[in-house]
């Protein structure tokens, strides 16, 4: 309806009623759309806050993992090494995908053994206990137990090992 019909139709006691009544129904409106907005706002906030605190325990989570590879893995570079028998040094045209997969044969020729070793109480033959380990420049390649190959890089700062 027009805002002059209505005029036509009500008396100006009436009309000022009406007007007051939309005027208020709108106040309520804005008030209700700032309330939103606030509620929106606050929930907003506290989603980016649950979400930086869950990147951080996430972070921190990674790290304290890598950490404890990084000595699990150290561990059992260092019993490789104890358990060494003999070192070849090979030069940087020797190193190529058939020597990874002789080391590859041998490491599961090892596991195999131990397994027969352990189900049959078969005493060990120190021919096959025989570790060896490569070394092509700044690189050491272990045979590790599970039928595992580690590499390990060595670093060095002003010519010793660190």
């Amino acid at each position: 309806m027009d805002l002059s019909v209505t005029l036509a139709l009500s008396s100006p006691t009436e009309h000022g009623e009406q007007l007051r009544r939309r005027q208020h129904s709108l106040s309520e409106l804005t008030y209700a759309r700032e309330e939103d907005a606030t509620k929106l706002e606050t929930t907003r906030s506290r989603l980016l806050n649950v979400l930086k605190r869950h990147e951080d325990l996430k972070e921190r989570l990674s790290r304290d993992s890598d950490k404890l590879i990084f000595e699990r893995l150290q561990k059992e570079f260092e019993a490789a090494r104890v358990a060494q028998t003999e070192e070849i040094s090979i030069d940087d045209e020797q190193w190529n995908d058939g020597l990874l997969a002789t080391i590859r044969e041998k490491v599961h020729i090892e596991a195999e053994r131990k397994a027969m070793v352990n189900l049959a109480n078969i005493p060990t033959d120190s021919q096959f206990q025989s570790r060896t380990t490569y070394r092509i420049r700044n690189k050491v390649i272990y045979c590790l137990d599970g039928a595992r190959i580690g590499i390990q890089y060595e670093t060095f700062f002003a010519g010793r090992a660190l």
